[in-house]
């Protein structure tokens, strides 16, 4: 799949004065990255709950271990589709597996796909994006390289199209942490109905994310992050943790890890330590609070406790826009959005059954 599929461009000024800001959600850095090789970070949650790390660190890493076991059991089946005509049915199949799992009012293909290179920087950085003015998807060229073969698209994917159903509401902060944990319940949902590679990536997600949240609390002292909405992590300064917890992270995640995959997660720590401040909005969006608020609800009442927002989609309008390559002004498809709706809240039922089948909860 070297060749990117086409979409559907738009600049009309109304959508870019409207929507200007709302341009590129879904920015998903994880997954290329890997979630535990993000260990070393600048975040700290101060104060805002009950000092409750020993216990969810100890959790974290029994998690780790546990998926994992399971992980190294599951055949490593490919599952990314051969061409794009396999690549359409994927997505269809996700969009109806949204609206199955209660996560959506509507239904909404995207206008369009492309796999590009993000350049410099941003090519190690970031794993997909969603254009909500162009309706349009696009992925990082580099799970298409052969260097990163074994990393599979499905979960970003799930993200991103997860954003294309009106996934976009609030705050940056706000928006991908709901969007996120849609995207975990709708990969359960998908390891559970046996799609190909759909567990093993889930599992795998879920050992990295418990190591990357562990090494938050030993790190730098921090609680979890029980809502998406409330005080933002914010950057604190370099500080040794806590010894005796970061000696047993160590442990645990060089139990778990192959010689490649240590290599590997070594490799983009050090990457990291260079991007502080990117790290901080990482770590914050797409780790702390999304885990907490998946186990909380997994383990516990079984949904989440806040009420999730999307944007009515309006379907693909034209409008005039200016043509930079021609310098004229012509007629534009864009998609249009209309007023927030709130959906019920989202039961997490396929995660707990993966994770009841760990033994974990």
């Amino acid at each position: 799949m070297t060749q990117a599929c086409q979409c559907r461009p738009c600049r009309a000024q109304r959508a870019f004065r409207y929507w200007g800001r709302r341009l590129l959600v879904g920015v998903v850095v994880l997954t290329l990255v890997g979630s535990p090789l993000l260990g070393l970070g600048v975040l700290a949650q101060r104060a805002i709950f009950p000092p409750e790390r020993a216990v969810w660190f100890a959790n974290l890493l029994t998690l780790a271990t546990k998926a994992n076991l399971a992980y190294q059991r599951e055949p490593a089946v490919d599952g990314r589709p051969r061409d794009w005509t396999e690549f359409y049915e994927q997505v269809k199949e996700i969009v109806y597996q949204i609206e199955e799992e209660n996560a959506s009012l509507q239904l909404v293909d995207p206008t369009g796909f492309a796999f590009v290179d993000y350049g410099p920087g941003r090519r190690s950085a970031v794993a997909g994006s969603y254009s909500s003015v162009r309706g349009n998807i696009v992925l990082n060229e580099r799970f298409i390289q052969a260097a990163w073969g074994d990393q599979s698209f499905l979960s970003v994917l799930i993200h991103e199209i997860v954003h294309s159903q009106g996934y976009f509401v609030g705050t940056s902060e706000t928006l991908e942490s709901q969007t996120e944990i849609v995207a975990t319940e709708v990969l359960a949902a998908m390891a559970n109905l046996n799609y190909p590679g759909a567990r093993r990536e889930l599992l795998d997600g879920l050992r990295r994310d418990a190591l990357t949240m562990a090494y938050y609390l030993a790190r730098f002292d921090g609680d979890p992050h029980h809502t998406t909405y409330g005080a933002y992590p914010v950057a604190s300064p370099w500080n040794d943790g806590d010894p005796d917890l970061l000696a047993e992270w160590e442990r645990v995640r060089a139990s778990i890890f192959t010689p490649a995959e240590l290599a590997r997660s070594d490799k983009r720590i050090r990457w990291w330590l260079e991007r502080p401040e990117e790290y901080v909005q990482v770590l914050a969006k797409y780790v702390v609070t999304t885990t907490t608020m998946e186990l909380d609800a997994a383990c516990g009442s079984g949904r989440i406790g806040e009420n999730f927002l999307q944007y009515d989609y309006l379907g693909i309008q034209d409008q005039l826009a200016w043509d930079r390559a021609s310098r004229t002004w012509v007629m534009a498809p864009f998609a249009a959005w209309g007023d927030i709706i709130a959906l019920p809240p989202l039961e997490m039922d396929d995660l707990a059954y993966v994770l009841g089948g760990l033994g974990y909860c």
